[in-house]
């Protein structure tokens, strides 16, 4: 994503919400970004194999080719070699730098770029670069690497456009996503902080049953931080976050948003986002996030868990609605400050979104610039019993 638009759009979030330390980026390596090239550059150095070629060509016509899978399948033919055994450490590389050890069998896939009116798989694989995708900010998505077979590197322009067809190694953002957001879950129920099951689960279930839940019907992103060039669809997740069934403490869940893919679509849905059962007060905040490569869950879990709990223990006495409030900017905070290299990008954020209430293109809080034009656009539809 592009750095100094994220600051603007960082500043306008945090002065809407809450006074926050001076940021200061660390400088230090991206450990995806990283993992991501020596990737790249090991499937490129396996052009050319015949089996090779063969099998990412039939795994590519069914989509992108998860890297894993390639690999397992490569090895069950032709053994264990330095390669496979390099792209094997690279996945794990990268799980490891996302906190999902043990949640996935790897993280990355291939996918094959066209060029404006192509389609199809190309006969000879050979001769086509591998691309290492962007992850996070810092990382360049205009001026990417991309590997031949015999290991020479070629710096591409994206933004001049894609002139042939091109492999592409990036993260499996949907699969890591899914993952990560079990792994926050987990984390905020062992603290008290997010009411048993998936939040998913829950929501579907009370659809079913109860029915007392709000909907999100459309959303609409200006600008998400979907990354420029070679990167996938975005991948959105919402927290909802407000003061738990017993009075006692926060309530927050995170909530996927797969079907948002892209920026200035309008996407209508009747996805449930708000479990009321859930909160013993009927207001909610829900704000919007996106992993843009190199999102360490783990962190996020940690960092989410201290912001919910820090923001009743230090704001006693405070009346419910400002409370939430409180959470919001708690959280805000914790995934804002220092993690520049691996935290999820703060999108646009909607205030005390009500139960028994319908929301018809309701604006977030953040505003662009140059403009000021509103980032999301949202509708929320009640359901009551």
């Amino acid at each position: 994503m592009k750095w100094n638009t994220h600051k603007k759009l960082l500043a306008t979030a945090l002065a809407l919400c809450l006074s926050a330390p001076l940021l200061a980026a660390p400088d230090t390596a991206n450990p995806v970004a990283a993992a991501t090239r020596d990737a790249a550059q090991t499937v490129a150095g396996m052009l050319g194999e015949p089996a090779f070629d063969r099998l990412l060509g039939t795994r590519l016509l069914a989509g992108p080719a998860q890297l894993h899978d390639l690999v397992s399948r490569y090895q069950n033919e032709h053994g264990i070699s330095d390669a496979t055994r390099h792209l094997r450490e690279a996945d794990r590389q990268a799980l490891h730098a996302k906190g999902l050890d043990g949640m996935l069998a790897g993280a990355f896939e291939v996918r094959l770029v066209l060029p404006a009116g192509s389609t199809g798989v190309p006969q000879d694989l050979s001769t086509l670069l591998v691309a290492a995708a962007p992850q996070g900010e810092r990382d360049d998505s205009h001026h990417v690497k991309a590997y031949d077979a015999s290991g020479k590197v070629e710096i591409l322009d994206v933004d001049a456009g894609i002139d042939r067809p091109l492999l592409v190694v990036d993260i499996n953002g949907d699969e890591t996503l899914r993952a990560g957001l079990e792994v926050v879950s987990a984390a905020l129920q062992d603290a008290g902080l997010q009411s048993p099951g998936s939040p998913v689960s829950r929501a579907r279930a009370a659809s079913k049953a109860t029915g007392d839940l709000t909907k999100l019907t459309s959303l609409r992103l200006e600008w998400d931080h979907e990354r420029d060039g070679l990167g996938p669809d975005a991948e959105v997740f919402a927290l909802v976050m407000g003061i738990n069934k017993a009075g006692t403490g926060a309530e927050i869940s995170p909530v996927p948003l797969r079907w948002v893919d892209h920026d200035k679509v309008t996407y209508e849905s009747n996805f449930p986002i708000v479990v009321w059962d859930d909160y013993s007060i009927d207001a909610v905040n829900i704000q919007l996030w996106e992993d843009d490569g190199d999102t360490n869950f783990q962190e996020i879990a940690v960092n989410l868990v201290k912001a919910g709990t820090a923001a009743l223990a230090s704001n006693p006495g405070t009346a419910p609605y400002a409370l939430i409030g409180k959470i919001s900017e708690a959280v805000i905070g914790a995934l804002s400050k220092e993690y520049f290299f691996n935290k999820p990008d703060y999108v646009d954020e909607f205030h005390l979104i009500r139960r028994g209430k319908n929301y018809d293109g309701v604006k977030g809080v953040v505003k662009l610039e140059p403009d000021q034009r509103n980032n999301a656009t949202a509708s929320f539809k009640y359901e009551g019993q």
